[in-house]
């Protein structure tokens, strides 16, 4: 028979249980049931991938790890020099440089916004430079185009997902569209009140809505002061897919086209969760070829 303790962990268990499980199987059977449809993933990056290609994913974050592929990111486990495939680079303190080149692919996703526009198109020439003739570089990030066609709508549009961001407080629907598209702007960070909140920016952008287009509200967005937390974490800039093709473009990419979730025209970037699997209902696509 259990005593108090015991019964108490195990409804502690079963509780943890009930309420991730779905999330885990979900996320661990994702790439599972897309191989059971007749298509190896595995085996055609095999086949696309021989032991001389070089890629790297920009941003990658801590758990990225895949063969003939480099992460690049600025976290404290890249600096251990053990492994030879996670490379340490502050992107935001040097972004005109990266320690990386002859690239054949380069993958970046939900990066670039965390950045003030102009280091995020400083960003995109360091990756040209980085690709070799005929590379691909494919950026990933919000679609504010999607965000800001909801909010006309009235619909969340999958918004609500990030409700847990603002605690307490009950987010309004430009709450939403500020915590993703310029977080420096937004009545709450991260279920705290934000001390740089000005209600007056608000109001301007319930205007602009009004009579200004996604390119022209985010081309505003994107020249609002911002800075940077400590983290990393918060969205500075903000991209349509017309603003971010033509990004591509002032960065030397020759052919630069809207793609979209699992769409890469380089096989080595379509296996997903590994690639697109970030918040793929929220997310733009568009890739250059050097």
């Amino acid at each position: 028979m259990m005593n108090w303790r015991q019964w108490r962990i195990k409804k502690l268990l079963v509780k943890l249980w009930v309420l991730n499980s779905e999330r885990l199987i979900n996320h661990t059977s994702w790439s599972v049931r897309l191989k059971t449809r007749n298509y190896n993933f595995d085996l055609v990056y095999q086949n696309y991938a021989p032991e001389e290609t070089s890629n790297a994913n920009v941003g990658a974050g801590p758990y990225f790890s895949r063969k003939h592929w480099v992460a690049v990111d600025f976290l404290p486990g890249f600096k251990d020099g053990h492994d030879n495939s996670l490379i340490h680079h502050d992107l935001g303190l040097n972004p005109d440089n990266l320690p990386i080149r002859n690239q054949r692919n380069i993958y970046t996703s939900h990066t670039l916004e965390h950045f003030e526009i102009s280091v995020a198109a400083r960003l995109l020439k360091a990756m040209n430079e980085s690709v070799r003739p005929g590379g691909r570089v494919r950026a990933v990030v919000p679609d504010a185009g999607y965000v800001l066609d909801n909010y006309r709508e009235g619909t969340l549009g999958g918004l609500e997902y990030f409700e847990s961001a603002f605690g307490r407080h009950t987010p309004s629907p430009e709450d939403y569209v500020f915590f993703i598209l310029a977080a420096n702007c937004s009545r709450v960070l991260y279920a705290k009140l934000n001390p740089k909140y000005d209600h007056s920016i608000y109001e301007e952008f319930k205007k602009r809505i009004q009579v200004s287009n996604n390119d022209e509200i985010c081309m505003w967005l994107n020249s609002l002061p911002s800075s940077q937390d400590d983290t990393g974490s918060l969205h500075l800039s903000c991209f349509t897919s017309s603003l971010l093709m033509e990004m591509f473009k002032t960065a030397g990419f020759t052919d630069v086209y809207q793609s979209g979730f699992m769409k890469s025209k380089s096989a080595e970037m379509r296996q997903v969760p590994l690639f697109d699997g970030t918040h793929p209902w929220l997310s733009l696509y568009v890739e250059g070829k050097k």
